[in-house]
């Protein structure tokens, strides 16, 4: 902080990110035993700082996630099998594949973990879930999430629903971090196919750290807009 006020940066400031991902998922034929393959690609990615005028300014990515390939199995009931779970990255050092294995394979072993609920109009229920989140030099963060969802309506097939949710994450002794906040927003869920097609939330979370000069706190304001379509058979 002192380096920022040394470079009359005036606190508390706020700036806007964007950032933009394509995500291309794909499924392979089952196995006698139900389980599937499934590969994800990240066909596009972009950041870029929102100017009070309006214009963007498009930042560096320290993490090239674009071309990023992460592949596993996935058993009948839509767990991954931990060993069969492959990254691959171009343009990237040793060091960040060997991050983006650890943070993808702790990712796709835990999701799962989310239990399935039934909904019916207007009853609201529950979702919890814990996460360990693996970092680079440090322990691994316990995060906390629960959402409530709500049925309001189904249209020709479709279910939509509406979801509040708060989270926490919380480091060890060794790393002076805490992060709290909450959300709400709505999705659009096929009910044959059972996949998400649309989803729109916005959250607002809080990170407090401890620093050489103080306590620095975050607060950061998040709108995240979601749109799933099968892809066109080749």
């Amino acid at each position: 902080m002192a380096k920022a006020q040394a470079q009359a940066v005036v606190f508390p400031f706020t700036t806007t990110l964007q950032q933009r991902q394509t995500l291309h998922a794909t499924t392979g034929a089952p196995a006698a035993d139900g389980s599937y393959g499934m590969t994800l690609e990240v066909v596009a990615q972009g950041s870029a700082l929102k100017l009070p005028d309006g214009r963007e300014q498009a930042l560096p990515v320290k993490v090239p996630l674009q071309g990023l390939k992460v592949r596993g199995t996935l058993t009948a009931d839509g767990h991954i099998v931990p060993a069969s779970v492959e990254t691959e990255v171009e343009n990237a050092t040793p060091q960040q594949r060997e991050m983006l294995q650890q943070l993808m394979t702790a990712m796709m072993q835990q999701i799962p973990s989310w239990e399935p609920v039934q909904l019916r109009r207007g009853e609201t229920v529950p979702q919890h879930l814990k996460m360990t989140m693996p970092v680079p030099g440090m322990k691994p963060l316990d995060m906390q999430m629960t959402a409530h969802q709500r049925l309001l309506d189904v249209h020709d097939g479709v279910a939509e629903i509406d979801m509040v949710y708060t989270l926490s994450l919380q480091g060890d002794d060794a790393v002076a971090l805490q992060a709290g906040g909450s959300g709400h927003g709505t999705l659009n869920y096929d009910v044959a196919t059972q996949t998400m097609m649309s989803s729109v939330s916005e959250a607002t979370i809080t990170f407090v750290t401890d620093t050489h000069d103080g306590k620095l706190q975050i607060e950061t304001a998040t709108r995240q807009q979601q749109t799933m379509r099968p892809a066109q058979k080749r």
